[in-house]
């Protein structure tokens, strides 16, 4: 397996259904990320036991897929800020795109966005992005 090298991670936003192979070009960079946790993927469970079963265990099958929410931590700055701000609700697509240039792409919406003020550091934003529908992995993007 072949490691990454975190630096040079990017978060793009661009309009649902973009496709996530594209250019760079047609997505809008979100600048200053410091950090990216992507989205986890997780299925719920079914409970399948009865008075059936040979013993008393429980026994499930899966069920629906939630695929989380994607949480993202930025340098501030006024502009940037403001136009997230505006899309709060609003059903983008957003990819991230590795240093290795593989990416994961997904539709969802801003959840929340909020600023952290630290007395002995930067001021930061951080954005929880809800995703809605399935995770696309590409291998290359451009």
């Amino acid at each position: 397996m072949a490691e990454i090298e975190g630096f040079g991670v990017k978060l793009h936003y661009g309009t649902v259904g973009a496709d996530p192979a594209a250019a760079s070009t047609g997505w809008t960079a979100v600048a200053e990320v410091v950090d990216i946790a992507p989205p986890e993927v997780a299925a719920d469970d079914i409970e399948t036991t009865s008075h059936d079963n040979a013993t008393h265990d429980r026994t499930y099958q899966a069920g629906l897929v939630d695929n989380g929410e994607s949480e993202i931590t930025c340098h501030y700055d006024k502009t940037a800020y403001a136009a997230l701000l505006a899309l709060v609700r609003t059903e983008k697509a957003f990819r991230i795109k590795f240093s290795d240039n593989s990416a994961v792409s997904w539709n969802g919406y801003i959840k929340g966005i909020g600023t952290e003020v630290d007395i002995e550091g930067l001021t930061t934003m951080k954005l929880t992005i809800k995703v809605s529908g399935a995770i696309v992995a590409t291998a290359t993007v451009a």
